[in-house]
């Protein structure tokens, strides 16, 4: 769901599928109800918006009054709402009788989110015990008229649906409501219905803590993380490094004082900062042998300090980037450890990849105001930046145009350096070109375009594999752009690369998630499926697999040795994999569980 949905809702999502055969119909049941919002009559803040499971924020009652169902304003608009209508409620008090419901029309984006279309808003407005709904300004004349109830403007749901060109349907005490008709009479809806209620059975409210794992590494088959907490004695900010035991979360190292680091673990070391008066230190802690060693101190006097972003060990060196100031004025400065001292090398607005090799750091700046010429090479004997690529051309940053004019833009961190070339997504910043693959040679400094427009791309046996836009195929080429083959197709939703295979999953013909989890083995001919559940997220191990289901039969599952395993069907507010096991977080619980 889009980003305006979490500001009406705390969106828990429970993800799952139903193990009920589809019917014989372009959509079956559980394809219809994707597309519909399901709540109870007896609510108890959780409906099944669009399939998914949700907790929703609001101290909200649902009332019966003359055999008409009345809904709070707020909650209703969020109930019609839905990807391509965003639907608010607007309430003034000096009109204390009025509501006027204010529409947004959206867009969908090829990497699937949502944006405003920039047509203009449509609104009705509508006034207690007034059957007369006002739209475009003709009046409509509903079957209901709104209510005020404990001092609360309610409406009808069904009055208000239909007024809307929205399908209101009741049966076993749910209310659903939809674009379209759904074909509610029959087993497959009678099984789909029986999920639904049980789920609506859960009365509990999702706990007040959303303290969650910010990292989380394995080392050695043991699960660390770190998490930020806060003294109020001492009123002192505190960074807390856990491995999971077989009773729990076991505190290994308390750092007060702590410099934020983005990305502290790094292959068997977690690395942190602790700031003392003008400088930052940094350390590493070796999980494997216990030890922790200083690696070198920044001095920050009279800096405008923020955080440090990545770590970046080389042979025998330590790299470092550092963000100065906020996110939107701010820059970042790449450093190397010399002597015990930080050492400025480069800077940029955002580091996007970056690449060290042979005192050489390849790197893009992803500036999204200043984008043309982004790509860099910084020699480290001579000092010396140079800008690689193609004059007017922006690289490493993803680049979708929306129908209005605008664009959104992304960092790829796409570079890749094999041989004497650099592969990276790059378009021509003064066109409406889609981003591509290019080469780039190091040598003669010539830039070749190699693919179709594209967002993601993998490199393995000197072959390149891509996800091309429009189609969504997975297509392979070689490094020279030749040998052009498609591999897959069929629209891919997701798609990781691990060990020799591909695992995906798929969009149907609206470009909505469809059932399924695949692997393509490269030197396979055809794909396996091995889920036929509706999988929203999976995480690839050496040896099991994990993924989230999204549905009515939610649940994280495991595929190991050939059999599938439920895990939990709890709701997570949070979920994290660290390489081998699951790190998750029931809303309802305050515990980090290891889930393996």
């Amino acid at each position: 769901m889009r980003t305006w949905i979490k500001k009406f809702i705390k969106c828990n999502i429970i993800l799952g599928f139903l193990l009920v055969s589809l019917s014989k119909t372009v959509y079956g049941m559980e394809e219809q109800l994707n597309q519909a919002v399901v709540l109870p009559v007896e609510y108890h803040d959780k409906a099944f918006v669009r399939g998914e499971y949700v907790s929703i924020n609001g101290d909200y009652e649902i009332y019966l009054r003359d055999n008409t169902t009345y809904l709070p304003l707020r909650l209703m608009a969020y109930l019609i709402s839905n990807d391509e209508e965003f639907w608010e409620a607007r309430w003034d008090a000096a009109k204390p009788d009025e509501v006027v419901l204010v529409c947004t029309y959206m867009e969908k984006m090829d990497n699937g989110g949502w944006v405003n279309t920039g047509k203009p808003q449509t609104s009705i407005k509508l006034n207690v015990d007034s059957k007369n709904m006002i739209s475009k300004g003709e009046t409509i004349e509903l079957s209901a008229a709104p209510k005020k109830i404990g001092g609360r403007i309610v409406l009808p749901v069904r009055a208000v649906g239909e007024a809307l060109n929205r399908q209101i349907a009741y049966k076993d005490g749910l209310i659903f409501v939809s674009k379209e008709p759904l074909a509610l009479n029959d087993e497959q809806a009678d099984g789909i219905i029986k999920e639904m209620k049980e789920r609506f059975k859960d009365t509990r409210k999702a706990v007040e803590s959303f303290d969650i794992p910010l990292a989380v590494h394995n080392v050695n088959g043991k699960t660390y993380f770190n998490m930020y907490d806060y003294n109020e004695s001492s009123q002192m900010s505190i960074q807390k490094l856990y491995v999971h035991g077989e009773q729990g979360p076991v505190l290994v190292k308390e750092i007060k004082n702590y410099t934020p680091l983005n990305q502290p673990f790094v292959e068997d070391v977690f690395y942190y900062g602790e700031k003392q008066q003008t400088k930052v230190v940094l350390y590493g802690y070796n999980l494997d042998t216990k030890q922790t060693h200083q690696i070198g101190e920044l001095n920050i006097e009279g800096q405008d300090f923020s955080w440090i972003e990545r770590i970046i060990p080389k042979e025998n060196k330590i790299y470092f980037t550092v963000h100065y100031g906020d996110l939107t004025m701010g820059a970042e400065t790449l450093y190397v450890i010399e002597n015990g001292k930080g050492k400025e090398l480069t800077g940029a607005k955002q580091f996007g990849s970056i690449i060290i090799e042979n005192d050489k750091i390849y790197y893009s700046n992803i500036h999204m105001m200043r984008k043309i010429n982004n790509l860099y090479v910084y020699d480290e004997s001579s000092k010396e930046v140079k800008n690689l690529g193609e004059e007017g051309y922006t690289y490493d940053i993803n680049r979708i145009l929306t129908s209005g004019g605008g664009e959104s833009l992304s960092a790829a961190n796409s570079l890749k350096l094999i041989g004497d070339k650099l592969y990276t997504i790059g378009y021509l910043e003064e066109s409406d070109q889609a981003p591509c693959i290019y080469s780039i040679d190091l040598q003669t400094g010539e830039a070749q375009k190699l693919s179709l427009p594209t967002s993601q791309f993998w490199i393995a046996n000197d072959k390149i594999y891509y996800i091309e836009t429009t189609t969504k195929y997975l297509i392979t080429i070689d490094l020279e752009g030749n040998g052009k083959k498609t591999l897959i197709s069929k629209p891919i939703a997701q798609a990781k690369f691990h060990g020799k295979s591909f695992y995906y999953t798929l969009l149907n013909k609206n470009n909505d998630l469809t059932m399924g989890l695949y692997k393509y083995t490269l030197d396979a001919s055809e794909p396996v499926r091995i889920s036929p559940k509706r999988v929203k997220d999976f995480f690839i191990s050496s040896s099991k697999i994990y993924y989230m289901t999204t549905g009515y039969d939610a649940g994280l599952y495991k595929i190991q040795d050939g059999k599938t395993i439920c895990l939990t069907k709890e709701p997570a507010l949070n979920y994290q994999f660290d390489g081998e096991k699951m790190i998750f977080r029931s809303i309802y619980s305050k515990q980090v569980e290891i889930i393996q």
